[in-house]
């Protein structure tokens, strides 16, 4: 399908009895990385699509930190599990030479690309056969998609005419998440606006250290979270922490935030990396009147993270 698909072409399944669509993305066509993405629902797609606009540099740590979808992928021989080279020699099937091994992977933010389970295997069944069904509409010529124009092939199933249906329609637009932590502790919020304000501006962040932890064997090997508050203009570390596997981290950040303006005043500006930070600290910062600033880069944050991965990875 990469000869005929590009990544951002995306095919929109709508399962019987799911409230939410499936979008599936073909990589491959510029010679990279072969593969079919699995987007189960909104928030996996939204996930894709800020991929996509996502700086070169930041593209890896990005993957670790947002990233939720299932993978099928066509890789090398030394990419598979000795499990999965039995399971395709025990089925017959012959794979030879380079992206011509199949194997899947699950994506899921804060976690390192994992094996299927059971529910993960059914989904995929579903959204590949589907996909391969709508797929042979574009390849016979009898559906035309104006992907450059916005345009989706939408496959969904009429109860009503008991069979699979194929359409053309536009792209729609991705719902957006608009909810926020909303802080209502008025002694909070009184405390915190008696702080003298600074002129100090901080970095405050929360991503995934590149470095997977697995409490046992059989469950998903995970990236700490790792909280920091950077000085802007210095670069010095203010404060940091790594989050438990388990740790309620929206609860930690505000405590963080809390505890470092007590100490240190109310920040000039805060910096975060994108918007999806706003869900956190928007509300609390509005009602002390600090101002936040996003899209601007996280140069002390980005050093930070590197060194403390080497750290790590020392020990």
């Amino acid at each position: 399908p990469w000869h005929y698909l590009w990544d951002t072409d995306l095919i929109t399944i709508l399962l019987p009895h799911s409230q939410e669509p499936i979008y599936i993305s073909v990589m491959g066509r510029n010679g990279a990385c072969y593969g079919i993405g699995v987007y189960p629902g909104y928030k996996s797609i939204a996930a894709f699509y800020r991929l996509l606009h996502m700086p070169e540099n930041e593209l890896p740590a990005a993957m670790m930190n947002i990233q939720n979808c299932l993978m099928c992928y066509y890789g090398n021989r030394d990419e598979l599990s000795p499990n999965e080279r039995a399971i395709i020699k025990a089925l017959g099937l012959k794979c030879r030479g380079e992206n011509n091994w199949i194997y899947f992977r699950s994506m899921k933010e804060g976690y390192y690309p994992w094996f299927l389970n059971s529910e993960q295997v059914v989904l995929m069944t579903q959204a590949l056969q589907n996909f391969v069904m709508a797929f042979k509409y574009i390849l016979n010529g009898k559906i035309t998609v104006r992907f450059e124009e916005n345009e989706t092939l939408l496959r969904l199933y009429s109860e009503e005419r008991k069979e699979w249906l194929n359409t053309v329609i536009p792209v729609t637009p991705i719902p957006v998440d608009s909810s926020r932590y909303v802080i209502d502790n008025k002694d909070l919020l009184h405390k915190l606006n008696c702080q003298k304000p600074s002129n100090m501006s901080i970095e405050f962040d929360l991503v995934y250290l590149s470095i997977p932890f697995q409490d046992n064997k059989d469950e998903t090997p995970y990236f700490p979270g790792f909280l920091s508050i950077v000085e802007r203009n210095s670069g010095m570390c203010l404060s940091q922490h790594i989050a438990d596997k388990d740790e309620e981290t929206e609860i930690t950040m505000i405590n963080m935030l809390c505890d470092f303006m007590f100490k240190n005043g109310k920040p000039n500006a805060i910096y975060i990396r994108d918007d999806r930070f706003l869900l956190y600290i928007a509300d609390l910062c509005k009602k002390i009147n600090v101002k936040i600033i996003y899209g601007k880069g996280m140069p002390g944050t980005n050093e930070l993270v590197m060194e403390t991965t080497k750290l790590m990875r020392n020990r």
